[in-house]
């Protein structure tokens, strides 16, 4: 199914962009009597974090992945297989408002270092949206 849609009992995979899941860094400096003291800071993305939403499983069916996941392609055929995945065991027609509120979001290990020599670890952030996603039922006539 496209973004934003699922069907009952079949795996979902969640990712984010290669665009998303990078390391970032940017410096501050300032200048003091005795030079130029300059801070670097370096987000690196550590973990994905998936909330489907599903009020129904245990823990609302939250999970982690140790990597940005991977979207699914045609050319994967039906038997492909993610390290992100999560299967809904019922249509969200059956919710108010006919969708689940899933998040995704990225924790990232946050550091620091200065031309000082000095630098430590800071304490992680995560950054994530929350979608609507809609899970559909099927069924399937047999002769």
């Amino acid at each position: 199914p496209p973004a934003q849609r699922a069907l009952v009992k079949l795996p979902t995979w969640w990712w984010v962009t290669n665009s998303s899941w990078r390391t970032v860094s940017t410096t501050a400096w300032i200048p003091t009597p005795r030079g130029i003291v300059t801070i670097t800071v370096t987000a690196k993305p550590n973990t994905l974090l998936v909330n489907p939403g599903d009020a129904t499983a245990e823990n609302n069916g939250k999970f982690t992945c140790s990597g940005p996941g991977k979207a699914w392609r045609e050319s994967d055929g039906d038997d492909a297989k993610s390290n992100c995945m999560y299967t809904y065991a019922s249509a969200s027609h059956t919710r108010a408002g006919g969708t689940y509120a899933a998040n995704t979001a990225i924790k990232w290990t946050v550091t620091w270092r200065s031309n000082l020599g000095i630098g430590g670890l800071l304490p992680s952030i995560r950054t994530g949206l929350t979608t609507s996603v809609r899970v559909l039922e099927m069924q399937v006539l047999s002769r």
